[in-house]
């Protein structure tokens, strides 16, 4: 239905506050009517009355990156992505070449629901609602109900000033089991996908410690700064709110 709706952000934006997850279809178009190229620019192409298939009700032909752009401003994450029908040269006018794109999709503004309690490694939340954490820091989980989710989410950012040292290593152990380790290169957003170990009791407050390795030292600051945390996100129903999910 998203070709249809004047207003897609509001649709996706308000789907993303209600639902944890999203398979999502549309027509995608590679080229224009005129055959300018559009499909690695975030574009999407503004229908005329009846321009396609005579249906007064189209409105908008995304590129796929057009798509993929409106659905991440829209608060969701892609998880995987599969595009069917014309595989070259499509475009918002003919029939045959009409392509599909499908997203499943991940909500950045939804988690299952559980409160957050911060433990050690954290320094004092700024007025912009983010804080550094040290190089070890914990909090603990509650979930609220009986949902026993598969995997967590945690983002985060990696300031220039440490990303132009040197990579960041970051691990994970929930209630000491190790829970992965990945590496990440330059700055800004990040995020920590893992899985849960198989043997962690969900009915009990769960215990995420985090540790970070990178090779910045501060010349000014003799605290050991790990990275920046904002907090803004959403395990739902909680005072401290970071940015933290539970698939």
């Amino acid at each position: 239905m998203l070709y249809h709706l004047k207003n897609p952000y509001l649709a996706l934006e308000t789907l993303a506050n209600q639902s944890r997850y999203c398979v999502l279809s549309t027509r995608v178009a590679d080229l224009t009517k005129s055959g300018v190229p559009i499909k690695d620019e975030p574009l999407a192409y503004l229908l005329d009355h009846r321009e396609t298939n005579n249906d007064a009700s189209n409105q908008w032909i995304f590129s796929p990156a057009g798509l993929d752009r409106i659905v991440k401003r829209s608060g969701w994450r892609i998880i995987a992505a599969l595009t069917l029908g014309c595989s070259q040269s499509s475009n918002p006018i003919d029939s045959d070449k009409d392509a599909r794109k499908f997203l499943f999709l991940r909500s950045r503004r939804l988690s299952a629901p559980a409160t957050i309690r911060l433990l050690e490694g954290w320094m004092e939340v700024s007025d912009f609602r983010w804080a550094w954490t040290m190089k070890r820091f914990s909090f603990e989980i509650t979930l609220l109900d009986s949902t026993r989710p598969p995997k967590f989410s945690l983002q985060f950012v990696i300031p220039d000033v440490i990303s132009d040292v040197s990579p960041v290593t970051m691990s994970c152990a929930i209630n000491g089991h190790p829970a992965g380790t990945q590496v990440y290169a330059g700055s800004n957003e990040k995020l920590f996908d893992a899985n849960f170990p198989s043997n962690i009791d969900r009915s009990k407050p769960i215990h995420f410690e985090f540790t970070v390795d990178h090779s910045f030292v501060s010349l000014t600051d003799v605290r050991d700064f790990g990275i920046i945390i904002p907090f803004d996100g959403a395990v739902r129903g909680v005072s401290e709110k970071i940015n933290f999910w539970l698939d």
